[in-house]
């Protein structure tokens, strides 16, 4: 499975009424929503959505890894412990914004 290229470390939605949302790593902007076009709401969304993205990859990465042995009668099934249940919750929440 390929390693993330992108920008490294913990993204985060970061809003400022004067400038806009961002997603930023460390004192890096990974994206500028800036857009004069878009509602305050819409944009902190979307922040949010982009911040997860790296977390949600990780989960979805974690959830395919369990899937590629092959269990019982040949099938192949999910098997996912509690940790990869819970990491994969809290990407949706972070995306969520919650």
């Amino acid at each position: 499975m390929k390693e993330f290229r992108g920008t490294p470390g913990e993204w985060r939605a970061d809003g400022d009424e004067f400038y806009g949302w961002c997603v930023v790593s460390g004192d890096v902007v990974v994206a500028d929503l800036d857009l004069s076009d878009q509602e305050w709401d819409i944009q902190a969304a979307n922040a949010h959505l982009m911040a997860a993205s790296h977390d949600l990859l990780e989960a979805l990465q974690a959830i395919m890894k369990l899937n590629q042995e092959p269990v019982g009668n040949g099938w192949y099934e999910v098997l996912i412990d509690s940790m990869t249940i819970n990491d994969a919750e809290a990407a949706i929440r972070k995306a969520l914004g919650e």
